[in-house]
C-alpha cells in the first residue's frame, strides 16, 4: 500500500518546480513589459554576502547598484536594484536606464539586467515538465499493471 501512495505522490513533486519557474519568468517579463523606464545615476553599490549552500564557510558577495532616478510622477527616488551580480557591473556616478514598477517604485532594475526570463528558468521549466510526464507515465503504468 505504501508503494502505491508514494507512486501517486512522487509525480506531483516536479509541479512545484514548474510553478516556481513560471513565477520567475512571469516576474521578469512583467517588469520588462509593464515597467516604466527612466534615466538614473548609480549613487552606490551595495554588497551582500551570500553563503555557499554546498560548502559551509565559503560564499561570495553579490553587488546591487543603488540608483537615484526621477519617476513619471516627477518625484526623485532612490532604490536598490532587486538583482545583483558577482562582480561590480556599475560604478557610482554612472548614468544608466532603469526600469521600475509604477505601482511599487522601489522595485527597480537596470535595463541592462532585465534578460528574457533567464535560461536557467526556461531549462528548469522544460526539465520539470518532462520529469513530471515521465513519473506520471510510470505511476500510471504501475497502477494499470497492479489493477489488471
Amino acid at each position: 500500500m505504501f508503494v502505491l501512495v508514494v507512486l501517486t505522490i512522487i509525480p506531483v513533486a516536479p509541479l512545484v518546480f514548474v510553478v516556481r519557474c513560471v513565477r520567475s519568468i512571469a516576474g521578469r517579463r512583467g517588469l520588462r513589459t509593464r515597467g516604466h523606464r527612466a534615466w538614473g545615476v548609480v549613487v552606490d553599490v551595495g554588497a551582500t554576502w551570500v553563503p555557499s549552500r554546498s560548502n559551509p564557510g565559503s560564499g561570495q558577495y553579490v553587488h546591487h547598484p543603488v540608483v537615484r532616478y526621477r519617476g513619471d510622477d516627477g518625484y526623485e527616488r532612490q532604490a536598490v536594484s532587486e538583482v545583483g551580480t558577482r562582480r561590480v557591473r556599475f560604478r557610482p556616478g554612472e548614468q544608466i536606464v532603469v526600469v521600475y514598477d509604477p505601482a511599487n517604485p522601489d522595485r527597480v532594475r537596470p535595463e541592462a539586467m532585465l534578460g528574457s526570463g533567464g535560461f536557467g528558468n526556461w531549462l528548469g521549466l522544460v526539465l520539470s515538465i518532462v520529469l513530471f510526464l515521465a513519473l506520471a507515465a510510470g505511476a500510471a503504468t504501475f497502477w494499470y499493471l497492479k489493477l489488471s
